[in-house]
């Protein structure tokens, strides 16, 4: 836990330099590299020395609603685990409440355990993308651009109202209320995933603007996301874990620019993540490790029956082919950011030779 002698105070001109190696230390290159310390930054000290800091800014989506957004929260290796971050939190809520805001939102991975359960204690919940359109409608898109959420891929928006602060954290709030609508959400993100990726074919001579291609590339898709996940949910459950989907919404946005101006497509599957807030990545390493396994390797199986000669190379096989190729690639060979809620980065965590093995399937059938 923290210190009596923590103590928390805006960032002074001349202390960035000691703020970005802070985050060099606690972000991967790709991530730290977008860090910046404006709008406003709280740094803690112990021993008068920068341990941790939060960045935080304000925005408003109506006349009536000022809002805040926590955009950064780190803290040095060798003090993470004190309760350091927790109290920059309640400080930067402080803040925020202060200067006006009724609302305030935060983005965080989705299995980044230790900053969402830091959240969830302050009354934060996270809000589903219907729940977000039902609550803000075209409003939405807007919030998303002010908290940066609209390319993360994986990310999931947290939201706490201020006038219902103190009662969330007296009531010790850990898990947050939105019913699953598992099937409903897949289901859309299939078909959105769909479209976009017509969308990328239509720059190839693989497909044409007709009913049948477009039913072909739903059903690829379909089958695709559908075989990654099913392998999943059996393996994540046979390993004790009580599953729920969660749909990447601002994945889309990249997704669909790639597709409209490159032609290239992105795929944006979502993932089932253990339910409830209380889980720990740590903890659960071994089990979503082989839930991850389970899923990526599925897609490799069909990957290679589906360039073996005894498959009718047809118009349809070809769009699965590249539907699973696209997927197998993201979902295993790119475990770094911003593909880190994609499987590989948990097979990566778990064994990297056993990831390096799946990697070398996946170029079999890339390859050959």
């Amino acid at each position: 836990m923290y210190k009596d002698n923590l103590t928390i105070r805006r960032m002074r001109p001349g202390e960035e330099k000691k703020v970005r190696a802070i985050t060099r230390e606690s972000f991967p290159l790709t991530a730290w590299l977008f860090f910046s310390h404006k709008p406003a930054t709280l740094v803690a000290l112990k021993d008068n020395q920068i341990v941790a800091g939060v960045v935080y800014g304000q925005f408003s989506y109506s006349k009536e609603i000022n809002a805040g957004t926590i955009y950064w929260l780190f803290t040095a290796p060798d003090h993470q685990g004190e309760g350091i971050g927790k109290k920059l939190i309640e400080k930067a809520i402080f803040k925020l409440e202060t200067g006006g805001c009724q609302e305030i939102f935060a983005c965080i991975e989705g299995y980044n355990s230790s900053s969402f359960k830091i959240f969830n204690s302050q009354g934060f919940s996270k809000l589903r993308l219907f729940d977000q359109i039902n609550k803000f409608g075209f409003k939405t898109f807007y919030i998303w651009y002010q908290t940066h959420h609209l390319f993360d891929l994986g990310h999931d928006l947290w939201y706490l109202e201020l006038k219902e602060h103190e009662n969330k954290v007296e009531n010790g709030l850990k898990t947050d209320k939105n019913k699953s609508m598992n099937i409903k959400t897949w289901i859309f993100n299939v078909t959105i995933s769909s479209l976009i990726m017509f969308i990328a074919l239509l720059r190839t001579d693989l497909i044409d603007i007709d009913i049948i291609d477009i039913f072909s590339v739903f059903l690829a898709i379909g089958i695709t996301f559908g075989i990654r996940d099913l392998a999943g949910i059996i393996a994540g459950k046979g390993s004790g874990l009580n599953l729920e989907y969660d749909i990447w919404e601002s994945g889309h946005i990249i997704s669909i620019i790639m597709a409209i101006f490159a032609g290239g497509y992105i795929p944006v599957p979502g993932t089932y993540y253990p339910k409830d807030n209380n889980w720990s990545y740590q903890n659960k390493l071994p089990e979503l490790a082989n839930q991850s396994l389970a899923s990526a390797g599925a897609l490799v199986v069909l990957g290679w029956i589906l360039n073996f000669d005894f498959i009718n190379g047809g118009k349809f096989i070809e769009i699965l082919l590249v539907a699973v190729t696209n997927m197998a690639i993201f979902d295993i060979a790119l475990p770094f950011f911003p593909f880190v809620s994609y499987n590989g980065r948990r097979i990566w965590d778990y064994n990297k030779i056993i990831w390096l093995v799946l990697f070398i399937t996946l170029l079999g059938f890339i390859i050959f």
